[in-house]
């Protein structure tokens, strides 16, 4: 549930208190401080399971340009790992759904078994809830600190243009939504922008069929993880080879014209705090 108010029509800060009307000055404890040149917008008073957050809508100054002193880095998103890199690092796939799962099912369980609307189906509700919401939060504190980690390192991010829509209506779905991949793609275009860094998005066919050090195909099915070619000789990490493909193609696109790039914008931003 949420409610949306323009700000001061209804609400407004008093003495690091959130006034709001009908209701009164609210006990706030903030997830950060709003900036003193932001104009705030609207706040959004919202409800989670047992919890409720207000979200300010907020216009700042544009930033001065910068330029990134880092390196460029193609990046492989997948399952097995959640993140190759093109310098030959991976992050591993949390997994933070399916490590949940088990509970989930005992909880869905025995809220089906409990008369609806009941103090007890309530009660079995709100642990249903918790649950998700402990594996939302938990998705999202990792790919934040990971897009601020590859933002702050890499002057230009290239990653493929997938078909994230069309990939979460298949028989992977669910591995899909677990990691991700939408949220962190966001996540890492709003932030690139903000430290002067690039994120480029290129077309992923033959990405892990190609070799990355000779250009070619060697076609292997998702259950072989070793790039091995017949050609050059080389032997890379399935995705790591992909996310170097990924790089090659993002580079003369970056070097002819203005990368594609797709990002939120930053004519406003979200605070979070939570209402005591």
């Amino acid at each position: 549930m949420t409610v949306e108010y323009r700000w001061g029509d209804g609400v407004q800060l008093k003495d690091k208190r959130l006034y709001v009307q009908n209701v009164g000055n609210l006990k706030v404890k903030w997830h950060r401080e709003i900036p003193d040149q932001a104009t705030i917008h609207c706040a959004y008073l919202k409800r989670e399971g047992n919890e409720w957050f207000v979200v300010f809508s907020l216009e700042l100054p544009d930033s001065a340009p910068t330029v990134h002193p880092g390196q460029p880095v193609g990046v492989d998103i997948g399952l097995h790992s959640l993140v190759a890199l093109s310098d030959g690092q991976t992050i591993e796939n949390p997994r933070w759904y399916r490590s949940t799962e088990t509970k989930l099912v005992q909880a869905q369980r025995t809220l089906s078994r409990r008369k609806k609307f009941s103090g007890r189906w309530r009660q079995a509700a709100r642990k249903v809830a918790t649950l998700h919401r402990k594996v939302a939060n938990q998705r999202l504190d990792f790919q934040h600190k990971l897009s601020r980690q590859l933002t702050d390192t890499h002057s230009l991010i290239a990653m493929e243009d997938l078909n994230i829509l069309g990939l979460s209506r298949s028989r992977l779905a669910k591995s899909v939504h677990d990691a991700g991949w939408g949220q962190l793609i966001t996540l890492l275009a709003y932030k690139a922008e903000n430290a002067g860094s690039q994120v480029v998005l290129v077309d992923p066919r033959f990405t892990s069929q190609g070799c990355s050090e000779c250009g070619c195909i060697v076609p292997k099915d998702l259950s072989v993880r070793v790039h091995r070619c017949p050609e050059c000789g080389v032997v890379l990490d399935r995705d790591v080879n992909a996310a170097r493909n990924i790089l090659k193609r993002a580079l003369p696109q970056t070097a002819r014209t203005e990368p594609t790039v797709k990002s939120l914008s930053l004519d406003g931003c979200s605070r979070e705090a939570a209402v005591l």
